[in-house]
């Protein structure tokens, strides 16, 4: 998935794998946030919590990367 804050051309881009990690539970997540195409910000972990959906894989690791951009 991908997000802009045109304002100054940061980009953002997340992944999660739902349950990816099958000895505990977790999903991996990324994300990295770019300007001009140059990675500026990047973080890859395994969630902090068990999700029960792709979904909210998807939702907490957005959220992550929000709070990121935001102090970016």
């Amino acid at each position: 998935m991908q997000f802009r804050r045109s304002r100054d051309e940061l980009v953002g881009y997340v992944d999660s794998d739902f349950g990816g990690n099958l000895d505990m539970r977790r999903s991996p997540t990324c994300y990295i946030f770019t300007i001009g195409g140059c990675g500026i910000s990047w973080k890859t972990s395994l969630q902090a919590t068990v999700t029960l959906s792709t979904t909210e894989a998807e939702y907490m690791v957005i959220s992550e990367a929000c709070k990121e951009a935001i102090l970016a």
